[in-house]
């Protein structure tokens, strides 16, 4: 059987999703939790890499094994096991004739990244480490007119950190939005400034930190540093050189993966899906069962 899981994690408390010896990952702790459910050794594969610092709100990890679970009680006891920041929403079971892969499958997948400008020290400080704060003002028009030079099929070698010389580089973007989000107003209210944005790419695969590179780029132009038409040209350029370094980590967020058919569609129609209730304990902080508050 193939069990499915949609996750969802902070970042901030893994050093990336592939396995490492002595390093908590996502794989390495979800894997831990799999194999005392299931009474074996459990291996995953995810749908798409995140470095250290990088969240996920739609991660999609699959994993084969030979012994039966029922979707709610592999959701339910990872949940209630886990120790570090990082839920399962969904779980879906599949034959193993559907040749279902994460990776492989994946059609498209969508990135989000979060952004703060005209903060202040205050918003700064309680947005580190979910967004990337700013004290300038982002021009959104500049960024949407940048934005629209990337749809389409390109060699986005300009925005590949490190890219190895036999990587293949081409990849089709189907979307690129730049939208404002409304900020909680306990923030706005007290300063009448800040504004936080949602920038969304998706596309048919991503390169090595591709989207903070972007992400790093639009700001750019968004500052005034840089044009929309300059941005064209260093896109067209495909030159690892002409990119500017990578935005933060912690404004990534994983969004989602589209597979067509849907795994967990596939499991709902057979009887073999579910999604975690949303009022679930789940207890990855240990100090929340605390009484005892500030």
């Amino acid at each position: 059987m193939i069990y499915v899981l949609k996750v969802a994690y902070d970042g901030s408390e893994f050093q990336g999703v592939q396995r490492q010896p002595g390093k908590p990952t996502v794989l390495g702790h979800l894997e831990t939790l799999a194999s005392q459910i299931l009474g074996e050794e459990i291996r995953m594969g995810a749908a798409g890499r995140t470095d250290t610092g990088v969240h996920a709100t739609g991660q999609v990890i699959a994993f084969q094994s030979h012994r039966s679970c029922q979707a709610e009680q592999l959701t339910h006891g990872i949940n209630a096991m886990a120790r570090l920041p990082l839920a399962v929403l969904e779980t879906a079971v599949l034959g193993d004739e559907t040749g279902f892969h994460p990776r492989h499958s994946a059609l498209q997948r969508t990135y989000n990244y979060l952004l703060v400008d005209d903060c202040c020290y205050t918003q700064r400080l309680f947005w580190n480490g979910r967004a990337w704060t700013m004290g300038g003002a982002l021009d959104p028009e500049a960024i949407r007119a940048a934005g629209e030079h990337l749809l389409g099929e390109h060699d986005l070698s300009t925005f590949c950190y490190q890219p190895d010389e036999d990587m293949a580089r081409v990849r089709t973007v189907t979307r690129v939005s730049f939208e404002e989000e409304p900020l909680p107003p306990f923030f706005s209210a007290s300063t009448g400034k800040g504004r936080m944005w949602r920038l969304e790419i998706t596309a048919n695969g991503f390169l090595r930190r591709m989207v903070r590179t972007l992400a790093s780029a639009l700001v750019r132009v968004g500052l005034a540093l840089d044009t929309p038409e300059s941005f064209a040209e260093k896109l067209q350029a495909a030159d690892p050189k002409q990119g500017p370094p990578p935005a933060p980590p912690y404004g990534l967020y994983f969004k989602a993966v589209t597979y067509d058919p849907d795994p967990f569609e596939i499991g709902r129609q057979g009887g073999r899906y579910h999604k975690a209730n949303p009022s679930q304990r789940l207890s990855f902080r240990d100090h929340l069962r605390d009484p005892i508050s500030g």
